[in-house]
């Protein structure tokens, strides 16, 4: 693919590995638009700390005016912040940015500080948001933003139609108190003493030391056997995880627009969630379980024992879930984008 020098991007956000489970939006995104010709730069690839405020700032003051558009994520808690510097300099520099918008927890930052959010907000060039739901209770007091989705590549998925379903369930999110792991060890409990011999198999990188608290939680549980922590995998090898599953368990409690739901729906993989934050506009077409309410074992256990107790319910699931997931397929999303930057460089050339 030929690159074009006049259409420069840069990446800056936390991107501190090229492959693998913990690979962002931004940097999928980002591998994408490089496939489409664009010139892509991506910073910081440091895995935290200082070092990468530095570069993140560097690199907006080194980047050219009216040769680049920085794409600029913008996520709760400290990277708020760091994100606000960066903007800050871009804004000072005439360097066009786009705000990308992610994470449950963006609308805290929001109530916390809404003169600097609207800042960042207004001196951009545009603002996209991946779900509805952080485009309401972020920007739209500010902005009006763009809802465009994370994408995934839909093909590395093979459906099928999920009915008689077996009692697999497969966790796919980080180890990390928001996202309530132990709320699926005890749906397995809560399972077994029905007399559902229910598995439950958990992806996702340790965050906080999370894995050894869970790992006792499991023990103290006597469902060892049932439970399988496999910690992070390789973003390519989840299809494979998704395809030998029965069902997706989410038991979140700050979420925005995960692509594990999307993944697990592109499978035939009917979903079990919490309504944390975006999910249910995700949802907002799904012919399954609703979302059940944040923290309750007992909500999420009934909406799996409803897919095992209808089939119909089940298949219905995975038939909505793939018509859903074609709309999340990157040639779509990443057309969406291109036609966007394309306005903005254009428009600062």
């Amino acid at each position: 693919m030929t690159k074009h020098p006049s259409r420069r991007l840069l990446f800056v956000g936390a991107h501190p590995g090229t492959a693998g489970s913990n690979i962002s939006a931004s940097r999928e995104l980002a591998n994408q638009l490089a496939q489409q010709g664009w010139a892509v730069d991506v910073v910081s690839t440091r895995a935290s700390g200082v070092g990468r405020l530095v570069e993140q700032v560097g690199a907006a003051m080194r980047a050219s005016t009216g040769g680049t558009t920085v794409v600029l994520d913008v996520f709760g808690g400290r990277a708020f912040h760091w994100a606000r510097l960066v903007g800050k300099v871009c804004a000072a520099r005439g360097v066009p940015y786009v705000a990308y918008l992610h994470g449950g927890g963006l609308p805290q930052v929001a109530e916390r500080a809404p003169d600097a959010i609207g800042t960042l907000l207004q001196n951009a060039s545009a603002t996209v948001s991946p779900s509805p739901w952080l485009a309401r209770t972020v920007a739209s007091r500010w902005v009006v933003p763009q809802v465009i989705p994370n994408g995934i590549e839909l093909s590395r998925y093979r459906w099928r139609q999920r009915e008689r379903m077996g009692v697999s369930m497969l966790w796919v999110r980080a180890l990390h108190p928001i996202y309530r792991p132990e709320l699926a060890v005890q749906v397995v409990q809560r399972l077994h003493a029905q007399g559902i011999p229910a598995t439950l198999t958990m992806l996702g990188p340790d965050k906080a030391g999370m894995r050894g608290t869970l790992t006792a939680l499991i023990a103290q549980s006597g469902l060892a056997e049932h439970i399988r922590v496999v910690g992070a995998v390789p973003k390519e090898e989840i299809p494979r995880w998704m395809d030998e599953a029965d069902l997706l368990l989410n038991t979140t409690d700050v979420d925005n627009a995960p692509v594990s739901l999307v993944e697990a729906m592109a499978s035939g993989l009917p979903v079990v969630t919490t309504n944390a934050g975006g999910i249910p506009d995700l949802l907002a077409a799904y012919r399954g379980p609703a979302p059940t309410p944040r923290g309750s074992a007992e909500a999420l256990t009934a909406a799996v024992t409803s897919l095992l107790e209808q089939p119909e319910a089940a298949a219905a699931a995975s038939v909505s879930g793939r018509e859903i997931a074609q709309a999340y397929d990157w040639p779509a999303v990443h057309a969406r984008w291109s036609a966007l930057l394309r306005t903005i460089t254009e428009r600062a050339a």
